[in-house]
């Protein structure tokens, strides 16, 4: 891939840079890997027991992308007597959005923003609602208890 279609320049109008010359970005934009790890954990900031900040940049980039959230952590249907009531996590890699917002394998999210989490339909519903949100309540069982996480963009 040519540096040109990797990454933009900031200054208008300026030509794309000469192959093996330094880019204007160190990684390609628009993908789940077009955040890294650390730049995520400064991001992302403890207030107190299961509420985070979360930086506005970060935020918005989450909302144009989904696929950086999504990527991070593999989420199964979890079903009882024949019925779908939530989504259960797996796969929670140490370095992602996920774990760094408190998730662990094993959680069962139930519902986020007070929209119940249990099959792909509702998920849509979610993922529409959070399009323009600058607060996210999240409500999810782990080993049985139940926990809340509150996540707000500063």
């Amino acid at each position: 891939m040519l540096p040109s279609a990797r990454c933009t320049s900031n200054a208008v109008g300026a030509e794309p840079p000469r192959y093996g010359s330094r880019l204007p970005c160190s990684r390609p934009l628009g993908t789940a890997l077009s955040l890294r790890p650390d730049e995520m954990r400064r991001a992302i900031r403890a207030v107190a027991e299961g509420e985070f900040a979360v930086q506005a940049w970060l935020v918005r980039a989450l909302q144009a992308n989904p696929s950086i959230a999504i990527d991070a952590v593999r989420l199964v249907p979890e079903e009882k007597d024949g019925k779908s009531i939530a989504w259960r996590t797996f796969g929670v890699r140490p370095e992602g959005v996920w774990a760094l917002l408190g998730f662990q394998n094993g959680d069962q999210l139930l519902t986020v923003n007070d929209i119940p989490v249990v099959d792909l339909e509702t998920s849509q519903e979610v993922r529409t609602a959070l399009k323009n949100a600058s607060r996210i309540h999240v409500k999810f069982t782990r080993q049985r208890v139940a926990r809340q996480v509150e996540i707000v963009s500063e």
